[in-house]
């Protein structure tokens, strides 16, 4: 019974140690931006060409409407690399991925993606989701 009683009692606090760790770790990757990472970016105009090179690619999808921004990241050589979520012709969700290029050319196939963003690091550029 003693051993019972152990495993009722530590488990709960084993299972909220793991919730407050995973959940810290969400936080700390989705942090919404703050209003001046906003403002700022609005008035930079390689933010608006990105923004509108963006805004294309979502029209384009075949259902705009379920777009969801999940990353992006400008890495060091200009090309914006973006996840994303939506869904496809049999409203499944999937996650894809497209590279907006210097030249402001969208990408969607893999190639693209493994040649100019894979492995590659850079400043987050999420923020820019929310102007869409």
């Amino acid at each position: 019974m003693g051993y019972t009683a152990l495993v009722v009692i530590t488990l709960p606090v084993v299972l909220l140690a793991l919730r407050l760790a995973i959940g810290s770790q969400r936080s700390e990757e989705m942090k919404p931006p703050t209003n001046l990472e906003i403002t700022a970016a609005a008035e930079d105009k390689e933010y608006q060409l990105y923004s509108a090179a963006l805004r294309r690619m979502v029209t384009a999808l075949k259902n705009p409407d379920s777009f969801v921004l999940v990353n992006a990241l400008k890495v060091k050589d200009g090309n914006l690399c973006i996840t994303y979520r939506g869904t496809n012709s049999f409203n499944a969700i999937v996650t894809e991925a497209a590279v907006i290029g210097k030249d402001m050319a969208v990408r969607t196939d893999a190639k693209s993606w493994k040649k100019r963003c894979a492995g590659k690091s850079g400043e987050r550029y999420t923020h820019i989701g929310y102007n869409l």
